[in-house]
């Protein structure tokens, strides 16, 4: 059996358009530099990061510190549904 449980989510601070991006696997090099001009926040530097793992996470935690992510203060579920050709 799944052991479910509610986690405290973090999210952006700012506006969501400029530090958006579609998903990692789907993006060329060019369209990665594009993203990281946009925003020094957006999340390419996170999902991108090269070989640079240990440089992604550092960054995250700086995002955290300087306010530009907050972690909810409750833990909480969030209910997701996808449709993909008339299915739920």
């Amino acid at each position: 059996m799944a052991d479910v449980r509610p986690f405290r989510a973090v999210r952006y601070r700012e506006p969501l358009e400029p530090v958006l991006a579609p998903p990692y696997d789907i993006l060329n090099e060019e369209q990665v530099a594009e993203l990281r001009d946009r925003s020094p926040h957006n999340v390419v530097r996170l999902t991108r990061p090269g070989t640079d793992y240990e440089g992604a996470s550092r960054c995250f935690a700086r995002w955290l510190d300087s306010g530009a992510l907050e972690q909810d203060v409750e833990p909480a579920f969030f209910i997701h549904e996808t449709r993909f050709e008339g299915r739920v």
